[in-house]
């Protein structure tokens, strides 16, 4: 599929990448009893939800756009950026499995269009929820509303942290930072420059003459998107003690 919003598909082209979600919403009801419906609501919710599957570079939504549905993230993950009027994108937040959007929440609440971009990071299966049962569970039942109330406080200090990061840290401490939490059991980063950048709401320039330095003292090792850290306990002891 090339960049295009879900939203605007054709019929037959939305229908090859969706189908009934009703295993998968069924299952994630059972995994979270606080969003316990009545039987009739619960039919409803299982003939409306579509479940997509979505590849890495999908657009899920473009800013501007109506807030149709509310997405849950099965499996992968999706990035919500934002970008600048000279073209600077700044990644907001991610939705990894099992997380939801806060932003299409407060714009399907609201009824305001979404203010920023929701593009797949990594190939995901997502759960759409139509926005009109989001307003109608979340005015009946206050497991629903709690769970926008989660969702808001989770990515309020998520916002709080990155605003201390900004103002307090120097910038190679938060992409140092970063990278060890990015890195799985190999030290392996598979991000690009640009990644990193846009995730450190820096740019590719500066983000990449850290990288350089931090290379040339033998701590990590570049290579074609990606990022090995060599030996991440003197790593910290570098950069965070």
């Amino acid at each position: 599929m090339d960049d295009r919003d879900i939203a605007v598909l054709s019929e037959e082209e939305y229908s090859v990448m969706q189908h009934s979600g009703r295993e998968e919403i069924v299952s994630y009801l059972r995994e979270h009893p606080d969003l316990k419906i009545s039987e009739a609501d619960t039919a409803r919710l299982i003939s409306s939800v579509k479940a997509v599957s979505i590849e890495e570079g999908d657009i899920l939504v473009n800013q501007g756009d109506s807030c149709l549905y509310l997405p849950i993230v099965l499996r992968g993950s999706i990035k919500v950026t934002k970008v600048s009027q000279n073209a600077r994108e700044v990644v907001l937040y991610y939705i990894n499995t099992g997380g939801s959007c806060i932003l299409s929440a407060l714009g399907i609440l609201n009824s305001s269009t979404f203010p920023a971009n929701a593009l797949c990071d990594r190939k995901a299966n997502v759960l759409l929820i139509p926005s009109s049962i989001i307003r109608e569970f979340v005015h009946k039942y206050e497991g629903w509303r709690n769970f926008v109330f989660k969702l808001y406080n989770s990515r309020f200090n998520h916002l709080l942290c990155f605003i201390d990061e900004i103002l307090f840290s120097k910038l190679d401490v938060r992409l140092v930072r970063h990278l060890l939490t990015l890195s799985g059991s190999d030290s392996i980063i598979r991000k690009t420059h640009q990644q990193l950048a846009e995730e450190l709401g820096s740019t590719r320039e500066v983000i990449s003459r850290i990288l350089k330095d931090m290379e040339k003292n033998g701590h990590i090792a570049l290579g074609r998107g990606s990022v090995s850290l060599l030996e991440p306990e003197k790593i910290k002891k570098k950069y965070l003690l």
